[in-house]
């Protein structure tokens, strides 16, 4: 996996994002919605085609495609984040950005931390 994205990521400059709105799955978290430039898009398609070669490495239907979004919070329960997403609902959020990194996060006792991230120059 490391090898994989140090060798593609190696050079590439950070393409636009436009951001746009807010969207949630699960009951549990918020995103800004994050629609990919097609200079973007041909990145994240063809990471994604790299990785698919890992056999340990599952997609799932939502995974691997250019939908594209930021994670801004995990809610602990529903009432949190009704709550939340009832204030940020609000709010209609709209501004470029750049796809800047590609990170690895891990998984431990229960919460996502950043194992190592690969910053696109800017």
């Amino acid at each position: 996996l490391e090898e994989i994205l140090t060798g593609y990521l190696a050079g590439r400059k950070a393409p636009e994002l436009l951001i746009e709105g807010f969207g949630s799955f699960h009951e549990r978290v918020v995103f800004l919605n994050a629609e990919p430039s097609p200079q973007a898009a041909e990145l994240v398609r063809g990471l994604a085609q790299r990785l698919k070669g890992l056999p340990w490495l599952d997609f799932g239907k939502n995974d691997g495609g250019t939908k594209l979004h930021a994670t801004l919070m995990y809610a602990k329960t529903n009432r949190i984040f009704k709550e939340a997403f009832a204030l940020l609902s609000a709010h209609r959020p709209r501004f470029e950005a750049l796809l800047d990194n590609v990170s690895i996060l891990k998984k431990e006792n229960g919460a996502w931390s950043i194992y190592r991230e690969y910053k696109l120059e800017a």
